[in-house]
């Protein structure tokens, strides 16, 4: 298969590059929303008391 940039791609390997890649990228979304809820007081954990 030929590449918009003319060159030939190895889809099944380029299809798991991306995969990988986007596995890696949602791990480290997930550790900095892990991070950024622990940085957090307490009292903006939850909606505030009506």
């Amino acid at each position: 298969m030929l590449a918009p940039h003319g060159k030939e791609v190895d889809l099944p390997a380029e299809l798991d590059r991306r995969e990988k890649r986007l596995a890696r990228l949602q791990a480290a979304r997930a550790q900095i929303e892990i991070e950024a809820a622990a940085c957090l007081p307490r009292r903006w954990s939850s909606p505030p008391p009506r």
